[in-house]
């Protein structure tokens, strides 16, 4: 194939316009290369992602979602220009969809998007996504009702409703947090290693389909035999996709995905503030996979700090104790700081008293369940 001068540019295609399963569309390309050599290992372009979240619904019904592909590095890196063709195609789903506007967009970050439109409000939609010589990605798009009968922010079809999901979700968020603290996984970016970052990241993992190959990027081994939640699993969440704590205050509203009152990252006051309800400030209001939150004002950059309550480990180390605390201590003294883990006894006894979680201590906020188990 040969390229004319605009050929540096990324070059947008759109083969047809109208979906005939399972004809695939040309979605974008560019001839310029981004491998790195870092020392030894050369990291190249290894496989594309998938994701598709809910980017708004009408007054009859309609809904609109925004599917995204981007291909990652053997660094697990968005590369930002490939000289790879990525292709788009609709595998299956109701025969009401259809690909919105001429153009997909490509962002600034090496995402290319498209919109899907249907007026079917049943059934799962079924997206892949191929470029030769890379890995296929699918994703899928389970249309659901957008309700939120709690008024909590989150819709029903994101919160896990059975005791069952509710008790593995648990179990896995303390596992994975827990983890953390005998040795951080190669997946956990440095750059989110801090209170919040290690909810987030325990959260979303929690989540997830626990296969052979996602235990391999842990460097702690450790024997588990905790059933996956059977709702929906990480990153085919139901309308949020990849984005799943909330940024505002106010019940769901399908225009919430478009206004992004959604995010993948976020503070550990906002996981406070929109993703928690208070359960209280006793010893004995504590759940298992419950967080501590901690308010320090004399603190400007960062007066939140968040905590697990893990209670019992599974006996890793100590059978008898059911008081365990596991958290990320932030930046500490010029340094990115560690994962801790702690017995309640002992935090209660820490020299510096606004650390200790108990109900006279101010700086103590008090014990939050997380929105999607409550």
């Amino acid at each position: 194939m040969s390229f004319n001068p605009l050929s540096r540019k990324l070059l947008l295609i759109l083969i047809a316009t109208s979906i005939a399963f399972p004809t695939p569309y040309l979605v974008a390309f560019t001839d310029r290369r981004s491998y790195s050599d870092r020392g030894e290992e050369v990291v190249k372009p290894d496989h594309l992602t998938l994701t598709a979240e809910l980017r708004d619904q009408d007054e009859e019904g309609n809904t609109t979602y925004l599917v995204t592909a981007y291909i990652k590095n053997t660094a697990e890196e968005i590369v930002l220009d490939t000289p790879f063709q990525v292709f788009f195609s609709i595998i299956s789903g109701p025969q009401e969809v259809t690909i919105q506007g001429e153009n997909p967009q490509v962002t600034a970050e090496g995402k290319t998007e498209i919109s899907l439109f249907t007026s079917a409000k049943q059934g799962t939609i079924i997206v892949q996504s191929a470029s030769k010589g890379l890995k296929k990605a699918i994703t899928r798009i389970f249309l659901t009702p957008l309700g939120d009968i709690d008024r909590d922010g989150f819709p029903d079809a994101v919160e896990l409703t059975t005791a069952e999901d509710r008790y593995n979700f648990i179990e896995w968020f303390i596992t994975i947090a827990e983890s953390q603290y005998y040795n951080k996984n190669r997946d956990w970016t440095e750059k989110y290693q801090d209170c919040s970052g290690l909810i987030r990241y325990a959260y979303r993992e929690a989540l997830s389909l626990h296969t052979n190959e996602w235990l391999d990027k842990f460097y702690f081994s450790f024997s588990i035999a905790i059933p996956d939640v059977k709702k929906y699993n990480y990153p085919e969440v139901p309308i949020l996709g990849r984005r799943l704590f909330r940024i505002a205050r106010g019940p769901f509203k399908p225009s919430d995905m478009r206004e992004e009152l959604f995010r993948s990252e976020v503070s550990a006051s906002v996981l406070k503030n929109y993703n928690t309800v208070f359960l209280g400030r006793r010893d004995e209001d504590a759940e298992r996979g419950s967080l501590l939150f901690f308010y320090h004002p004399s603190e400007p950059d960062l007066p939140y700090h968040a905590m697990i309550f893990a209670g019992d480990d599974n006996g890793i180390v100590e059978k008898d104790n059911d008081d365990w605390i596991v958290y990320h201590t932030g930046p500490v003294d010029d340094t990115k700081g560690t994962v801790k883990k702690v017995r309640r006894e002992v935090l209660k006894k820490h020299p510096d008293k606004t650390w200790r979680p108990i109900p006279t201590n101010p700086n103590f906020l008090g014990y939050y369940r997380l929105k999607i188990i409550d």
